[in-house]
């Protein structure tokens, strides 16, 4: 546990916010282990991380599916690395983009939901589009896009690990 909280500490994380983690830890974990992957991104979700999937399980089978505390936040740590999320989905936007208009296609954005990362089903996707108000021959501006993701809790889905 000291090496976790020193490298936090050295990471500039705050008592004070080590305190929280310890608290929504604890109060999702009353056992003191986390039990699963899906229980581990949860947790970290709930913290404002972002992780995936392949992420939690890859996270979860590297500590031996046995997460204490200390476990977490070593896995926080690793986590924190990986960069602003919001960042990352609008340089994949503008990867797309190749004319720098600001927006992409209906088909291109089903097309990423349904064959990259965490794959959404056809249910999900169209309520994504639903919600942003787009209809199947137009654009998607991803402005709008952004606005969406970052305003919008995604549900949980226990049944995916």
């Amino acid at each position: 546990m000291l090496a976790a909280y020193t490298s936090l500490a050295y990471a500039g994380v705050h008592d004070y916010v080590l305190s929280e983690y310890r608290q929504c830890f604890y109060l999702y974990c009353q056992e003191g282990v986390v039990e699963s992957a899906s229980q581990l991104r949860y947790i970290m979700r709930s913290l404002g991380y972002s992780p995936t999937v392949p992420e939690t399980v890859r996270y979860f089978k590297d500590h031996n599916k046995k997460v204490d505390f200390a476990s977490f936040l070593e896995i926080l740590h690793v986590d924190s690395g990986k960069g602003d999320p919001m960042i990352e989905i609008i340089r994949a936007l503008k990867g797309i983009d190749h004319k720098n208009q600001g927006w992409i296609t209906v088909p291109e954005f089903v097309s990423i939901l349904s064959s990259v990362g965490e794959k959404m089903s056809r249910e999900e996707i169209e309520h994504v589009l639903r919600q942003l108000d787009v209809k199947s021959g137009n654009k998607v501006p991803y402005a709008k896009l952004i606005q969406f993701i970052s305003s919008t809790p995604m549900p949980y889905h226990q049944n995916r690990e």
